[in-house]
C-alpha cells in the first residue's frame, strides 16, 4: 500500500519520495512524473493573494494551476469554462463574497440542488481527513490510477486530485463525461484504471455502451441515488461497484460501503467512515460530524446538519431517503417524491422521472410528475397515473403529469427540483 502523507506539502513530499512515479496523464496520454509537476507547478507559484480564479477545463494545466495555489497556500476555486454570462456572474458573486479563512485550500460551490450554489471553504485538513477516511474503507495501491471525469468546479473532482497527490498515486484527467472516451480508457491496458468516480447517469450510460468495468478495483458511485436497476445491472456485468452518500461541505465521501457489500446491501449507502461520526433526528434528518467538515457550516457541536432524510439500520448502516425540503405535503401526507420517480421509470417509455410538489388551494401542494420520454415512443399521461394508482398510496398518485425534453441537473447529475419548481404553479 502507498504511504499517504502526514504533512501538507503534499506535492513536495511525493516528489521527495516518488519523483519518477507517474503523477497525472491527461486523456491525450500526456504525462507528468511527481518530479515534473512539482517544478512546473513551483514555477506557476508566482506572487499574489486572496482567491486564486482557476477558469481552465480539467486536464494538466488546470491541476498545475491548483498545485500551484497549494504549494503558496494560497486557496483555489476553479469556475467552469463556458459559463452562460449570467451563471458565471452567479459564481464570481459567490466567491468573491467572504474572505477564505486561514488554512483554506479550495472554494467550492455547493452543488445547488435545492437554490442557489453557497461557497463552502474547504481546508487542507478536511481534505486530508478525508482522504484517510476513504483510504481506511477502499484501500490505497502503489499503481493505482483514478480516472478523474467529474467536474473540477465540484469537490467529487477536486478530491481526486488531492487524494491522489496525498496518497502518491495517479489520476487520469478527462476534460469532461465523454461515454465513448471513458469506455475506452476502462478498456485500456496503459494506462491501467483501478478506480473511477461516476453518478448514476454516467453509469447506466456506459453500462448502454456495453462498456467493461470488471477490471476495475473500485466504481465509486455517488452525486444522486442508485436505482436498483443499474445497480443490478452492473453488479452482472462484473462491475465492482461501491454505493456512497457525501456532501460538498463535508469533503465528499461521509459513507461508503464496502466493495464487498454491494450486493448485499443494495440501496444503502454503507456505515459512516473512519473518522465521521453519522446520526438521524428523531424526525429523520441526517447529521455528520468529524475532520472532514468544513469549519464554517457547522454548528457549536460540531455537526453538519444536511437537510437530508434517512435512517440508520441497527448494523450502522445508512439509507438516504431524499431531501427534507423535497418532501410534498398533499392533503395532510408527507409524500416522498422518490419512490414514485422510481415507479415511473420503470414505466415504458419513460426515460426519466422527476416529482415535484406545486401549491394547490385544496391539498396545500399537489403532486406532478414532470417526464422524459424515451427516445421510441411517448408514454400516455393517463397511463402513468393509473400506473401509479395500482402500485402507490393515494396521496403519492400525481394529479397532474408533465412532459420535458430533459431535467436540470447539477454537474454532478443531481436533480435540481428547485428549478423544476421555478415558474410553475
Amino acid at each position: 500500500m502507498s504511504g499517504i502523507q502526514r504533512s501538507t506539502d503534499w506535492l513536495a513530499d511525493a516528489a521527495a519520495a516518488r519523483g519518477r512515479a507517474t503523477a497525472l496523464i491527461d486523456s491525450s496520454g500526456a504525462r507528468l512524473s511527481y518530479a515534473e509537476l512539482h517544478e512546473r507547478a513551483a514555477a506557476a507559484s508566482g506572487a499574489g493573494d486572496g482567491l486564486a480564479l482557476i477558469e481552465l477545463e480539467p486536464g494538466l494545466e488546470h491541476a498545475i494551476a491548483v498545485h500551484a495555489a497549494m504549494l503558496t497556500g494560497r486557496p483555489s476555486l476553479t469556475i467552469r469554462p463556458g459559463l452562460p454570462a449570467a451563471e458565471r456572474a452567479q459564481v464570481l458573486a459567490a466567491a468573491r463574497s467572504t474572505a477564505p479563512p486561514a488554512g483554506t485550500l479550495a472554494r467550492v460551490l455547493s452543488s445547488g440542488t435545492s437554490g442557489a450554489r453557497r461557497p463552502v471553504d474547504l481546508s487542507f485538513a478536511n481534505f486530508a481527513a478525508s482522504a484517510a477516511s476513504s483510504a481506511a474503507n477502499l484501500g490505497v495501491a502503489e499503481d493505482d490510477i483514478w480516472l478523474a471525469c467529474m467536474p473540477m468546479d465540484h469537490v467529487g473532482g477536486l478530491s481526486i486530485l488531492t487524494r491522489s497527490v496525498i496518497y502518491g498515486t495517479a489520476a487520469l484527467l478527462h476534460p469532461r463525461f465523454d461515454v465513448d472516451a471513458v469506455a475506452a480508457a476502462l478498456a485500456s491496458e496503459r494506462p491501467q484504471v483501478t478506480i473511477v468516480s461516476l453518478v448514476p447517469t454516467q453509469l447506466r450510460r456506459l453500462l448502454d455502451a456495453g462498456a467493461d468495468l470488471s477490471r476495475l478495483r473500485v466504481a465509486l458511485i455517488g452525486g444522486a441515488a442508485l436505482d436498483r436497476e443499474t445497480l443490478d445491472r452492473a453488479l452482472d456485468a462484473g462491475a465492482p461497484v461501491v454505493q456512497s452518500y457525501g456532501l460538498t461541505e463535508a469533503c465528499s465521501q461521509v459513507c461508503t460501503l464496502a466493495p464487498e457489500q454491494a450486493a448485499s446491501h443494495r440501496g444503502s449507502s454503507g456505515r459512516a467512515l473512519p473518522g465521521i461520526e453519522v446520526e438521524t433526528s428523531a424526525e429523520g434528518l441526517i447529521r455528520v460530524r468529524g475532520a472532514n467538515v468544513a469549519a464554517g457550516v457547522a454548528d457549536a457541536e460540531g455537526w453538519l446538519q444536511t437537510g437530508d432524510r434517512g435512517r440508520i439500520d441497527p448494523e450502522g448502516f445508512l439509507w438516504v431517503e431524499g431531501r427534507a425540503d423535497d418532501v410534498i405535503v398533499s392533503g395532510g401526507e408527507n409524500v416522498a417524491p422518490e419512490p414514485i420517480e422510481a415507479l415511473l421509470e420503470a414505466q415504458p417509455g419513460v426515460a426519466e422521472a422527476a416529482v415535484i410538489g406545486l401549491p394547490d388551494p385544496e391539498w396545500g401542494q399537489r403532486v406532478v410528475a414532470i417526464v422524459v420520454p424515451g427516445p421510441d415512443a411517448e408514454p400516455g399521461r393517463d397511463a402513468l397515473i393509473e400506473a401509479c394508482r395500482r402500485d402507490l398510496a393515494p396521496p403519492m398518485v400525481p394529479k397532474q403529469v408533465e412532459m420535458a425534453e430533459s431535467l436540470p441537473r447539477t454537474g454532478t447529475g443531481k436533480l435540481q427540483r428547485a428549478k423544476l419548481r421555478a415558474g410553475r404553479s
